[in-house]
């Protein structure tokens, strides 16, 4: 093999190298946007809402981000999972908190009281069967006029929803 050759071979193989290590250290793919973790409490009224879905819309577009409500009323919101937080910026909030209507609860009851249950059967809801408990206004993001803002470092969230007609 003659020295050109060697050299030839030797430049592929530290070019190859290099685009290894460039695809490394510069990724590739989809990068997520930062988010910061956050934190709050839903309120109605002033008073805790348990079990209430939220839903986090971008103004400015991109990725909703949601969040659950527990037996107080705080919350951890979400974009892509595991509790990751949002991108900083404003969002528009909607809050649900559904229950199932008195005749659909009743006829769970009486489902969990058969074999049925007992034998592992199931039983379905249409979105008939159950009601919001929030105020309307609040249950789509698009129309909803409650308005959050998202800044690094920013305090925990208080939402305090009203059942005030607006």
């Amino acid at each position: 093999m003659s020295h050109r050759t060697v050299l030839r071979m030797n430049r592929r193989v530290v070019f190859a190298l290099f685009a290894c290590w460039l695809v490394m250290v510069g990724g590739c793919g989809y990068r997520r946007p930062q988010r910061i973790p956050t934190t709050g409490t839903l309120l109605l009224d002033g008073s805790p809402v348990s079990n209430a879905s939220l839903v986090f819309l971008p103004a400015e577009g991109g990725r909703p981000a949601m969040a659950h409500s527990d037996e107080n009323g705080q919350f951890t919101i979400s974009t892509y999972g595991g509790n990751d937080g949002l991108p900083a910026g404003r969002y528009k909030l909607s809050a649900t908190k559904l229950m199932l209507r008195e005749r659909a609860q009743k006829r769970l009851d009486a489902f969990n009281a058969s074999e049925a249950a007992e034998n592992g059967g199931d039983i379905q809801f249409t979105d008939a069967d159950y009601r919001n408990m929030l105020p309307a206004r609040y249950s789509d993001p698009r129309s909803s006029d409650y308005e959050v803002v998202i800044e690094k470092n920013g305090p925990s969230l208080t939402i305090n929803l009203s059942s005030d007609e607006q």
